[in-house]
């Protein structure tokens, strides 16, 4: 299959849920994509490492000042914290 894998945190070890998806689609040979928020270069880098593994990859930098000047909206919006922590016009676009 060929999935579309979007996560709003960068997929590692340390985050095990959506990193343990993406290893067990690739070990069953699904065409993966994965588009991923990230807060730092650095972020960005570990996740373009995963182009190794024969994954496409994307990012969308959300620098962690933009996301909590976000959860200002809190008070405004129905959408729970996580949604508006994680939102993004570049990312919907994407």
């Amino acid at each position: 299959m060929r999935i579309l894998f979007i996560t709003p945190y960068l997929p590692s070890p340390i985050r095990t849920r959506s990193y343990n998806f993406i290893k067990g689609l690739v070990k069953r040979e699904h065409t993966l994509r994965v588009i991923s928020l990230v807060e730092s270069k650095q972020e960005e880098k570990q996740l373009r490492a995963m182009e190794s593994k024969s994954i496409k990859t994307s990012s969308v930098l959300l620098p962690k000042i933009h996301s909590i000047a976000q959860t200002t909206l809190l008070w405004f919006l129905p959408q729970p914290l996580q949604c508006i922590y994680t939102m993004s016009a570049a990312m919907k676009r994407l």
